[in-house]
């Protein structure tokens, strides 16, 4: 297949598209080996043949895994884990080491406590663990709404690498799996 050469405007557009998002860590490398779009030349650059060609795709810096948000297994791809590790997480046969039930506290005492039960599970090295919040009163409750805001933000931001709704067996939609990082 041959490669398309984009025009000046075209180039301009495309970087304003780039500026705006953020790839996630396994998407950076499949996006430069999956890309056919060339870098533009622009006319007047007189190419050196003696000097090598300046590279057709440049590949995009790569974020520290700290930098990127916990994903939301059930709301986007995969997360910066594996496809396999994903699936495994989602159908509740990855398991759990630790949990913590939520259940009856406020806002504020369950954002704590939570602080508190994800930083000393990451500490003591878990990988897996589970967070009940209950599902609240017609399927809204407020812990179980705020949930996904607070892992997504730091200090939880930076041990916390996916999240899912658990399995009815581990209580359905008022829990959820929280994938932690690895220490170190």
């Amino acid at each position: 297949m041959a490669k398309k050469r984009l025009d000046q405007d075209d180039h301009t557009l495309w970087q304003k598209v780039t500026e705006t998002v953020t790839p996630s860590r396994g998407q950076i490398a499949r996006q430069a080996r999956q890309s056919k779009i060339e870098t533009p030349i622009a006319p007047a650059v007189v190419i050196n043949p003696k000097k090598p060609k300046p590279a057709l795709i440049a590949e995009p810096p790569r974020k520290r895994a700290v930098g990127l948000t916990p994903a939301d297994l059930d709301r986007q791809g995969y997360g910066g884990i594996s496809r396999a590790s994903a699936r495994s997480m989602k159908s509740g046969q990855a398991g759990y080491s630790k949990k913590i039930d939520l259940h009856g506290l406020t806002l504020a005492d369950a954002h704590q406590r939570l602080q508190s039960f994800v930083l000393a599970a990451a500490a003591d090295g878990h990988r897996h663990v589970l967070v009940i919040t209950g599902k609240g009163l017609a399927n809204k409750g407020k812990i179980r709404n705020h949930l996904p805001v607070w892992l997504k933000e730091p200090p939880l931001s930076a041990h916390v690498i996916a999240y899912c709704q658990a399995q009815i067996k581990d209580g359905g939609a008022g829990a959820w799996y929280v994938n932690l990082r690895r220490r170190g």
